[in-house]
C-alpha cells in the first residue's frame, strides 16, 4: 500500500485515478491548483505524486522545482496533454520520474507507478525525460509512437550528467540524431566534434585524437590540437562500422573519457 496524491485541476480524471488505485488498497488525495498540491504533498507526505504540467494558478513544473529545493519527498510522475514538451522536459530534468499523455490510459499509468514504486524500495533516483524538440528542425527526433517515447526518455536519462553513451542501430535510423538530443541538452555552449575513426589510418589516429607539435613527425610543419582537445568539455563523437553493416555511434562525453 502506498499514499499518492494527484494535482490535476480535471476533477473527472483525478476521480478516475482515485477509483482505480483506491482498488489496488492506495491511499489517493487530490489537489486541483499548485496551491492546494503544496498544501496536500507536506500534510500527507505522498510516496507518488501525479502531477499536471498546466494547472490553474501556475505550472506542475513550478511546483516540482520547488518541492526539490523544500524537499517534500516523493516521486513525481508528470502528466500532460500538451504535445510540445520542452517545458515537460525541462520538469523531467528537474527530478520527475516518467511522465503519461493525457488522454490517460489506467494500465500504462499503474505500470509508471509500479515501477516508481519498486524504485523507491530500492533507493535508486532515476529520472526519466519526456520527449525532445530541437530547435533545429534539421536536427529533430519526429514521432510519437511509444518507441520514439522511450528513446527520447533514454536520451533525457544520460543528459543529466557526464558519461560515455554507446548508441546501436542500422544504418540511417539516426543514431547521430540522438547523440546531437544527448549533447543539446547536456552542454549546449560546448563543442560538439565528430571523429569516424574507422576511415583513419593507423599512423594519423593518434594524431587526429590526441594533435601533435609542429616538427613532430615528417609532414608536420605546424601545431595541431586533436579532436579531444578541441572537445574539451563537449562530446566527442566516434562513428564506426561492423562486418555486418550494423553500425554503432560511440559518445565520449568530455572531460570523463579523456
Amino acid at each position: 500500500m502506498a499514499t499518492l496524491l494527484v494535482i490535476d485541476d480535471d476533477r473527472s480524471a483525478s476521480r478516475t485515478l482515485m477509483l482505480a488505485f483506491e482498488a489496488h488498497d492506495h491511499v489517493v488525495h487530490t489537489s486541483a491548483t499548485v496551491d492546494e498540491g503544496r498544501k496536500a504533498w507536506k500534510q500527507h507526505a505522498p510516496d507518488i505524486i501525479l502531477l499536471d504540467l498546466m494547472l490553474p494558478d501556475g505550472t506542475g513544473q513550478e511546483l516540482l522545482e520547488e518541492a526539490t529545493t523544500e524537499g517534500y519527498g516523493g516521486i513525481v510522475i508528470m502528466i500532460t496533454g500538451h504535445q510540445n514538451l520542452e517545458k515537460a522536459i525541462s520538469a523531467m530534468q528537474a527530478g520527475a520520474f516518467d511522465y503519461i499523455h493525457k488522454p490517460l490510459d489506467i494500465d500504462e499509468l499503474e505500470l509508471a507507478v509500479n515501477k516508481a514504486l519498486e524504485h523507491k524500495s530500492s533507493k535508486r533516483n532515476l529520472a526519466l525525460v519526456a520527449d525532445l524538440n530541437a530547435i533545429d528542425t534539421n536536427d529533430r527526433i519526429i514521432g510519437q509512437s511509444r518507441a520514439i517515447v522511450e528513446l527520447h526518455k533514454q536520451i533525457g536519462l544520460v543528459s543529466r550528467g557526464k558519461t560515455n553513451v554507446l548508441i546501436t542501430g542500422e544504418s540511417g535510423t539516426g543514431k547521430e540524431l540522438v547523440a546531437r538530443a544527448i549533447h543539446r541538452h547536456s552542454s549546449p555552449d560546448e563543442p560538439f566534434i565528430p571523429v569516424n575513426c574507422s576511415a583513419l589510418a593507423p599512423t594519423l589516429l593518434e594524431s587526429e585524437l590526441f594533435g601533435h607539435e609542429k616538427g613532430a613527425f615528417t609532414g608536420a610543419d605546424r601545431q595541431k590540437p586533436g579532436r579531444m582537445e578541441l572537445a574539451g568539455a563537449g562530446t566527442l563523437l566516434d562513428r564506426k562500422s561492423t562486418r555486418l553493416n550494423s553500425s554503432h555511434t560511440d559518445i565520449s562525453r568530455m572531460p570523463s573519457s579523456a
